[in-house]
């Protein structure tokens, strides 16, 4: 299946340099470990990525990594993930309001290697 994960410019260069998309605390979800947000959703749209950007200046759909992941991979379709961890239906509903659209979420809580990284 073909993953993207979306970024701003310095999230870019800290990918590049690193070679992979590592996880990280959502604010959120700190009940869960630090994590990598992907999706199926080969065009971004702010609103149903959720990014926003309501608390933050800079443009996280502005660079696109791809990714090729198999069944094995650990990468987990994010309503699954959310439903295995019981998160509660509030911290659900924050997430995915505002025109989001979280059955195109995965997630993986490991870093994600780039393709020619």
């Amino acid at each position: 299946m073909r993953l993207y994960h979306y970024t701003c410019g310095h999230g870019r260069d800290g990918i590049v340099a690193d070679g992979c998309v590592r996880p990280n605390v959502h604010p959120y979800l700190r009940m869960l470990p630090p994590l990598v947000w992907l999706t199926d959703l080969d065009v971004p749209t702010r609103e149903a990525l959720g990014l926003t950007s309501t608390w933050l200046t800079c443009d996280r759909t502005q660079y696109r990594f791809a990714f090729d992941v198999s069944d094995d991979s650990g990468v987990s379709h994010w309503p699954v993930a959310a439903h295995h961890a019981r998160l509660p239906r509030a911290v659900r509903d924050l997430l995915e309001s505002g025109g989001a659209l979280p059955t195109h979420w995965y997630v993986a809580f490991h870093p994600i290697a780039c393709p020619d990284g």
